[in-house]
C-alpha cells in the first residue's frame, strides 16, 4: 500500500480557528481585527474578505497580540517581519 501525504500551508485562518487556538472568543478576534485595521503597522493582506468568507493572517494576529499594549500606547516597536516571526514559531 502506498500513502501519499500532501503538505501545504497558508497563514490565513477563519476567525473560529484563531479563537480556538488562542483560547479567546470570536468576538475578541473581531475586536482585535478592528484594532489591526486601524493600525498603520500591517498592510491590506492582514485580512482577506470575499463575500461571507473572512480569513485572517495568523502571523499578523500573533504579532499584534504580542505587541498590542505597546502599539496602543504609542511605544515604538520593531517593524513587522513575517519571515522572522514564522521562523520563531517553527514554520521554517
Amino acid at each position: 500500500m502506498r500513502v501519499i501525504t500532501e503538505v501545504r500551508g497558508t497563514p490565513y485562518m477563519p476567525r473560529a480557528v484563531l479563537a480556538q487556538q488562542f483560547g479567546i472568543s470570536k468576538r475578541t478576534v473581531d475586536e482585535r481585527m478592528k484594532e489591526i485595521k486601524k493600525s498603520d503597522r500591517y498592510d491590506e493582506h492582514a485580512c482577506i474578505k470575499d463575500g461571507g468568507i473572512v480569513l485572517i493572517n495568523y502571523l499578523v494576529f500573533l504579532d499584534y497580540i504580542e505587541k498590542r499594549e505597546r502599539i496602543r500606547n504609542g511605544i515604538k516597536v520593531e517593524d513587522y517581519d513575517p519571515q522572522k516571526l514564522a521562523k520563531a514559531i517553527g514554520w521554517y
